[in-house]
């Protein structure tokens, strides 16, 4: 079951409800269908503060942010969608007060700005190897700058995500080690099979043989005895060797950096877009997995699936919870290999050739 908790009240009797969540989507999102009596108001107002629960485990603590209200002759239908709190980050310009200097870590960045914000989101650190940013590779923000978009210039630097927890806290992460309990099966004549439905693809059309990052270093950290050819010419590159040479992508480091930086930078694309350019989704019935924990994001899951030719260990890269009087409760999970979230300090590992879109994931 699907709730939704506001000024205390739980409701709970709903034609339809979602809860959506993903790794790089840093707020979560809800959405609720229910009907109404003719001539009465609904309960629930746009801009309110509301729990949501699934299965009795809390996974938004947000606000309604829409309300729309249809009705006919044959009925009389509501739609409640919203977001949890770190929305203010995401819609939010950073304003003419932010002020960093370094050196100062990629955590110390986020509580930074989201305190000269003024919004209410805590930040948690799920790294360990983070190096700090120096003055040189801090750059200020433009005033009209999304504050979520800014802080991600840094944490691409650094080869980080920030996603939430629905919770409201905003969490720098990378890929995670945490195995689920339950793996996704669909194996000719296997007992516990149980994807209702899977699809699969392998994508290359985002994928290029160079990455080369051009960066230069914060110019006002220095002093008249560094060269503006030094403070320039911070380029760095990487190859994907599975890609023909013909496909180049050149692009600008998002914030001030140095050599190092930047060639870690071109690495870190070119191999999550590789990872990425490989996807798997399964939909399973219910919310919980065999011992009773939901699924979660960023866990490890074991895939047996014949009929879609994928076999490996893949990551939970996003999750769709969904409820409705017609197909009951269902989880739609969506995976990618497990290095989408890694950089790996070196040129991407040649793939080897096949033909199969399952052969590629076991690789």
């Amino acid at each position: 079951m699907i709730t939704i908790e506001v000024g205390g009240q739980e409701y709970t009797d709903f034609l339809s409800a979602g809860v959506d969540r993903a790794v790089d989507t840093l707020a979560g999102a809800f959405s609720f269908q229910a009907t109404a009596k003719a001539g009465e108001s609904y309960p629930i107002r746009a801009g309110q503060s509301c729990k949501i629960f699934v299965a009795g485990v809390q996974q938004i603590d947000g606000f309604v942010e829409s309300v729309d209200v249809g009705y006919s002759a044959a009925g009389h239908t509501i739609t409640i969608s919203g977001r949890d709190k770190s929305a203010d980050l995401i819609d939010s310009t950073v304003g003419p007060n932010v002020d960093l200097k370094g050196p100062i870590t990629l955590a110390g960045i986020c509580k930074n700005v989201i305190s000269q914000m003024g919004i209410d989101i805590s930040v948690i650190d799920n790294t360990t190897d983070l190096k700090t940013f120096a003055d040189d590779e801090i750059a200020s923000a433009a005033i009209d700058k999304q504050g979520f978009t800014f802080l991600e210039t840094f944490a691409r630097q650094r080869q980080a995500f920030l996603t939430g927890d629905g919770l409201g806290n905003l969490i720098i992460t990378r890929a995670g080690s945490e195995r689920a309990f339950t793996g996704l099966q669909n194996i000719i004549g296997g007992q516990k099979n149980n994807i209702k439905e899977s699809a699969s693809s392998n994508d290359v059309s985002l994928r290029f043989n160079l990455y080369d990052v051009a960066a230069q270093l914060n110019v006002s950290a220095f002093g008249s005895d560094v060269s503006s050819t030094d403070i320039a010419n911070q380029n760095g590159s990487a190859l994907d060797g599975d890609i023909r040479s013909s496909r180049r992508l050149y692009f600008q480091a998002e914030e001030s950096a140095n050599g190092n930086t930047s060639k870690e930078r071109a690495t870190w694309e070119a191999n999550i877009r590789r990872a990425r350019s490989s996807k798997y989704s399964a939909t399973v019935a219910g919310f919980q997995q065999e011992n009773g924990a939901l699924w979660s994001l960023n866990q490890l899951v074991n895939v047996s699936d014949d009929f879609a030719d994928v076999r490996a260990d893949m990551l939970v890269w996003s999750l769709k919870f969904r409820y409705s009087l017609s197909g009951g409760s269902t989880t739609s999970i969506d995976l990618v290999p497990p290095d989408a979230l890694k950089l790996i300090a070196e040129e991407p590992v040649k793939q080897k050739k096949t033909d199969s879109i399952g052969a590629a994931f076991n690789e």
